[in-house]
């Protein structure tokens, strides 16, 4: 605002009005930038000509070419195009200074030198409604859309972060810093292989950048490509050995092969340095050369580090069910950051709210603080919601829920009848005869895949076959799913032979195994191409009374880009019935292949329902599976804290409290028959 003030005093009237407007796009009802809005727009026509004039008498007298710069600027947010080309041609500048004044009047390239301080600054929503601001007179210039890209990655919006890069892409592909900043907004919504797709043929190029080869590397580790990972990290590892990133990056795709000792020897000697930050990779080191209660004890001794290291410890330890620690650990941190969800959304996955408890004092806050990212706002409305929830606040409950859902979901562009066509042609495209006829049998192995919606029960359900002797759990690894998406609408042997070629050492069970699961619940997507490419793959789907699935994912918090339906009521249904049907269809071409387990009946009943289940999916019956809460298993799923409970009945009437408002979802659901 003072910036704002600064600019009227000056009389650059023009350049204040565009800071005013993106003050307003933030913050409606800031009094103070209203009313020098509303004092700007009684500004006559004349008086903006005599400020174009005294600019234009400033670039003359002083042949500057900042002052040039000006005011062609002025001249095209005037709306005066053709004018500012023609200044721009004319004016008494160097040539280079000349090309850069006609970039400007041809829109192709903004001052961007204020966005860049505020970026600095970390005053990234209003770097962001600056910039758009900005961008309606400049809407060729791929840096100014780089830097939009920048502000959202800054404020952990990856997903609107995406759509400007991509734009300045396509208007300058060969930019290297917004190739850089899309991989890094891929990487952030766990998209490793548009990563490696978007930057794997650049890598090899000898002028490569680190931080495109860094970008590669991170991805390899994420897509689980380890071998890959290794080769890039060894590389990057002797081109830059002091690198804290790269040593990261290196030093966990070791241990995910095995060399835990080669990790420990790079880590205790980064850890001489007093700026080490990479104790949660040293955790996990230990965990894996040593066991847990050495990992435990080093994470005991850690003081004075960093909130970020702290978090990835804190989740690390949530992960390996050692829940008091984790809680403690995010609660303090959610007090030392207030401003941040991440802990708060752990602390409540972990454990159940109280009252009366200041962190719910201020997650009701920052729920209704415009001033926050609408990302970070989004996320403690629904953090918010679940403190209410745990207090039987169910009527608060619902508003705060609807209002966190309804912000997160103007931070996609997301149309469900693209999701509901789709699922359509994929059930098209997949018959009995189809998948017969596209069978492949290069591999003889027999994965299950579970399958289906989130929060259904299936970690629950992973967690029961993974106590079972035969069986390794791979988890929600987003390797089959990738493999299986390219040929998901191709019915075809030679489609399906690739699929099984790339996934047979991937879904190959150790020695004393027989069995190896997948849990990354898409690919109900692709059932088609898997069946066909593992005729002896059985899938499973964990199935719970509807209204109880969709309020539990409209009360999640999913990732906003992969679950972009999970936000609004009606959408949800319609996503709900398109994969209602298309699950009817996996059963009916896969018959006994296509196992439904019933949530409401394997909680209840767990004695019967269990080895039940086990059998149909040719698995002997085994007593430990009746025990899932004893699984030493890490689990990273929202079912963390859960997971680690035994079986209960507790949660299966919960979406009762909130009947009445999930009328728009319960009457589609009831037309389709689902209800």
């Amino acid at each position: 605002m003072s910036e704002a003030t600064a600019l009227r005093l000056s009389g650059k009237a023009l350049a204040a009005k565009e800071r005013l407007k993106a003050i307003l796009a933030i913050w409606p009802g800031h009094e103070a930038a209203n009313l020098a809005m509303a004092e700007l727009s009684t500004t006559s026509q004349s008086d903006a000509q005599h400020q174009l004039s005294a600019l234009h008498d400033t670039a003359r007298k002083t042949n500057d070419a900042n002052a040039w710069s000006q005011y062609v600027v002025a001249l095209r947010m005037a709306g005066q195009k053709n004018k500012a080309r023609k200044v721009a041609q004319k004016a008494n500048v160097t040539p280079a200074q000349r090309k850069a004044l006609k970039q400007i009047a041809e829109g192709r390239s903004a001052p961007i030198e204020d966005i860049v301080n505020l970026i600095n600054k970390g005053s990234n929503a209003l770097a962001w409604s600056l910039g758009s601001e900005r961008l309606k007179y400049f809407p060729g210039d791929h840096k100014l859309l780089n830097l939009l890209g920048v502000a959202s990655l800054a404020d952990e919006n990856a997903t609107r972060a995406e759509t400007v890069l991509r734009h300045a892409l396509k208007l300058a592909p060969s930019y290297e810093a917004a190739r850089i900043n899309l991989a890094f907004s891929f990487l952030k919504q766990n998209r490793a292989f548009d990563v490696i797709e978007l930057l794997q043929d650049i890598a090899t190029h000898k002028d490569a950048s680190l931080d495109i080869r860094v970008n590669l590397a991170s991805a390899y580790l994420q897509a689980e490509q380890l071998q890959k990972a290794e080769v890039l990290t060894a590389t990057l590892s002797a081109e830059a050995p002091e690198d804290s990133e790269i040593m990261g990056i290196r030093s966990k795709t070791l241990i995910a092969l095995g060399r835990v000792s080669e990790a420990i020897s790079i880590l205790n000697e980064a850890s001489k340095r007093e700026d080490f930050a990479l104790h949660d990779v040293m955790a996990a080191a230990l965990l894996a050369a040593e066991g847990r209660q050495a990992a435990l004890a080093y994470i005991g001794k850690l003081a004075d580090i960093s909130e970020e290291t702290d978090f990835r410890t804190a989740a690390m330890l949530a992960e390996w069910g050692e829940l008091k620690a984790a809680t403690a650990r995010a609660r303090r941190l959610a007090k030392a950051s207030p401003s941040n969800p991440a802990p708060f959304r752990l602390a409540g996955l972990l454990s159940k709210w109280r009252r009366p408890d200041e962190l719910i004092d201020i997650m009701a806050k920052n729920s209704q603080d415009p001033g926050l990212p609408p990302l970070k706002q989004g996320t403690f409305g629904l953090a918010y919601a679940k403190a209410l929830m745990d207090c039987e606040d169910h009527d608060a409950a619902m508003v705060a829920l609807s209002k966190g859902n309804a912000i997160l979901r103007a931070l996609v562009k997301y149309s469900v009848a693209d999701d509901e066509r789709l699922m359509e042609r994929v059930a098209s495209c997949w018959s009995a005869q189809a998948i017969e006829c596209a069978a492949t049998d290069l591999s003889g192995l027999s994965p299950i895949f579970i399958v289906g919606l989130p929060r259904t029960g299936s970690t629950l359900l992973e967690t029961i076959l993974s106590r079972h002797p035969s069986v390794e759990s791979k988890g929600e690894t987003p390797v089959a799913f990738f493999e299986a998406s390219k040929a998901r609408l191709t019915p075809t042997p030679q489609a399906t032979a690739r699929v099984a070629d790339a996934l047979c050492s991937h879904l190959e069970p150790p020695a004393g195994k027989r069995v190896t699961t997948d849990k990354l619940l898409a690919n109900f997507l692709n059932v088609g191409v898997l069946a066909a490419a593992f005729p002896t793959a059985r899938f499973v789907s964990m199935q719970r009374d509807y209204r109880a699935t969709c309020f539990s994912i409209y009360s999640a918090d999913l990732w906003v880009a992969g679950h972009p339906y999970a936000m609004n009521l009606e959408e949800l249904a319609l996503y709900t019935v398109a994969h209602h049907n298309l699950m009817l269809h996996w059963q009916s071409i896969l018959g006994p292949r296509f196992v439904v387990a019933h949530y409401e009946k394997l909680v209840v009943s767990p004695e019967t329902e269990i080895p039940d289940l086990l059998r149909k999916l040719d698995l002997t019956p085994h007593d430990a599976c009746l025990n899932p809460e004893k699984s030493e298993r890490h689990i990273n799923t929202m079912s963390v804290g859960q997971a680690r409970k035994p079986i209960s009945s507790g949660s299966i009437e919960r979406w009762r409290h909130y009947e009445s408002a999930l009328r728009p979802l319960s009457r589609i659901l009831e037309a389709n028959g689902l209800v």
